[in-house]
This record gives C-alpha cells, sequence and structure tokens, in this order.
C-alpha cells in the first residue's frame, strides 16, 4: 500500500479547488494492477456540491492527475472519492 497526505488542486466544471488529500494505493494481482481512493476536504459545502455535480473531476497532485468519481460526501466538506486510471503521484 502505497499513502499520499497533503494539498492537491480539485480540477471540476472548468474551475480549480484547493484541497487537502488523504489517498491510498493498494495492489491487486500479478500484473500490479492498482486501485485508489480516499478522501478530499475541501473548504466549504458549495465546492464539495460542484465538485459532485461535474461531469469529469480530476485531482491534480505534485506528480501528476487522476480522474475520480465522488462515493459519498462526509458531513459538509469532504469527498470520499474512487479514483479511475494510473495512481496520480507515482507519475
Amino acid at each position: 500500500m502505497e499513502n499520499y497526505a497533503g494539498t492537491a488542486t480539485i480540477l471540476a466544471g472548468g474551475t480549480s479547488y484547493p484541497c487537502t488529500a488523504e489517498l491510498v494505493a493498494a495492489e491487486f494481482g500479478a500484473g500490479g494492477t492498482a486501485e485508489w481512493g480516499g478522501r478530499l476536504s475541501v473548504e466549504d459545502p458549495d465546492t464539495a456540491w460542484a465538485v459532485t455535480d461535474a461531469a469529469d473531476p480530476h485531482v491534480r497532485l505534485d506528480g501528476g492527475e487522476g480522474p475520480f468519481t465522488v462515493a459519498e460526501v462526509e458531513g459538509d466538506t469532504v469527498l470520499r472519492i474512487v479514483g479511475a486510471g494510473p495512481v496520480p503521484w507515482r507519475t
């Protein structure tokens, strides 16, 4: 398992939103396929709903960026996400 904890940027609906990320990647299978996800904490409820309603949100980290879906909104400002594609902090 690999973790990423730190600042990030959400790209959603043509807008950039600052956030704090707590993400984890886990390896599965002989080919080293990884799944990743975790939590993104945003500044306010309006941001959380704007990201949730966006068609194709991405999270940008220092090393790369990756698309995700919002699985759940916890409280008003924490997005529980499931990542898609390569693990963005490995690139």
